[in-house]
């Protein structure tokens, strides 16, 4: 019997019966670096946000666009079909007026086809009047712009301020509620 072919047995022997005690520094040294930070998998509902800079959205109707708008930076909203929008800037067309608009922030929910527009709206129909609100809601579908929110509104031969208003885009009229101070020169 050889002795020496008996002792080659004892090294992978030795290296099970010890592996214990050295795997954890073998598996450090030929594992991949990691920068330390410990990441978590989204959450389910962070799944679909989205945050794109500088966007343009455009709605048609009939082959015609009838909505432009210009936003600094676009943000899945919390719900599902709700897009948050920061630094806007936008028009309103219809067939015989148009409208130009900016604001702070927009929300737009194309399942009901409302853009709200907030914080410091300016607002200028092609008529000539001029409207400062802080906050809008434009109904696409029925081509209306209404606020309940105090405005000022300036336009050819007038200077008003009240409390609610609706601006209807085909017809070019406004509808103005609440308490109602005004000049007409």
């Amino acid at each position: 019997m050889n002795l020496r072919r008996n002792y080659i047995w004892l090294l992978p022997l030795l290296l099970i019966l010890t592996g214990p005690l050295w795997w954890g520094t073998a598996g450090w040294l030929l594992g991949p670096r990691t920068s330390g930070v410990n990441v978590t998998p989204p959450a389910e509902h962070q799944l679909n946000t989205f945050v794109l800079q500088r966007v343009a959205l455009s709605q048609a109707r009939n082959g015609v666009d009838d909505l432009f708008v210009a936003a600094e930076q676009l943000n899945s909203g919390k719900a599902a079909d709700e897009l948050e929008m920061l630094g806007v800037a936008g028009t309103m067309t219809g067939q015989e007026r148009s409208l130009k608009f900016t604001g702070g922030t927009a929300k737009y929910e194309p399942g009901k086809q409302v853009l709200t527009v907030g914080e410091q709206v300016k607002m200028e129909t092609s008529d000539g009047y001029r409207l400062n609100v802080e906050m809008l809601r434009c109904l696409t579908a029925t081509r209306q712009i209404d606020s309940d929110k105090v405005f000022d509104l300036t336009g050819p031969g007038l200077k008003l301020r009240g409390h609610n208003f609706m601006y209807s885009l085909p017809t070019g009229d406004f509808q103005i509620g609440g308490r109602i101070v005004g000049d007409v020169f």
